[in-house]
């Protein structure tokens, strides 16, 4: 038997024999050294959050992010650690067996998730989650990465270009989440159904000369509002309009008499 304070701490424990028929009687004296050898438990936190630990339902403590937390002076024999997500509420639950004077190691194992990517960018990206690299996508290519659950950063870093777009992504324990990651420009597809070839510009910058009949498409263009202008090369007639495009957008331009 043992006594424990409201502090979860152990204040007393002893041997004691209960008949079948009366009872015991146990006289508490803290601090009493009752010859039992004690064993305790090493609570290794390699989750990506917090969590905050208990032992036989007393609360032991916050351990941080790749930390440990020592829990001395259990008797010999199962205890019940608990280890809650601060982040995610999750809640991870063992039988631990303590030993006699020695520490038993149990980790704080992150669940796994199962992140599904599909890269829609014109070039290969380098997908990172919380700094740390993850995948490595072709143009249009799909892959399934088996991460741990819970909250992230993903950061898709164009491998040509550079330019990279960040998503906070909540992944819950055992569940597929589908992710696109889209180009992080815009584009306009600009179709010439006129006799004139036409000098198309974006804002302040030329891109490009379209002859009649044909279809080009423009990829590179940022996002926000532009002003599209098209100019005929033969005869003093131009066309404008003005849109506001997202990354990843396309927008298809027709123009004709």
């Amino acid at each position: 038997m043992q006594a424990v304070n409201r502090a979860g701490e152990v204040v007393a424990r002893t041997r004691t024999v209960v008949p079948s028929s009366g009872q015991a009687v146990w006289m508490l004296r803290p601090g009493t050294d009752t010859g039992l050898d004690e064993g305790s438990v090493l609570v290794v936190n390699v989750r990506p959050e917090p969590v905050r630990i208990r032992v036989n339902g007393f609360d032991r403590g916050e351990v941080r992010p790749n930390g440990r937390r020592l829990v001395p002076a259990l008797t010999p024999g199962v205890h019940v650690v608990e280890a809650l997500g601060v982040r995610t509420g999750e809640v991870l639950r063992a039988d631990v067996t303590v030993q006699p004077g020695r520490t038993t190691s149990w980790e704080a194992r992150p669940s796994v998730s199962v992140l599904a990517v599909r890269n829609l960018r014109d070039e290969p990206v380098r997908l990172l989650m919380d700094g740390n690299e993850i995948a490595f996508l072709a143009p249009a290519e799909e892959a399934e990465v088996r991460v741990p659950s819970g909250q992230h950063l993903l950061e898709a870093r164009g491998a040509t270009t550079l330019r990279a777009s960040l998503h906070n992504i909540v992944l819950s324990p055992s569940v597929r989440v589908a992710l696109d990651i889209p180009s992080p420009f815009a584009s306009v597809t600009v179709t010439n159904h006129l006799p004139d070839p036409l000098d198309v510009r974006a804002d302040e910058r030329g891109l490009g000369v379209i002859g009649p009949g044909e279809r080009v498409t423009f990829r590179d263009l940022g996002p926000g509002t532009i002003r599209l202008n098209a100019r005929s090369l033969t005869r003093p007639l131009e066309w404008t309009t003005t849109v506001h495009l997202e990354a990843g957008q396309e927008y298809d331009w027709d123009l004709s008499q």
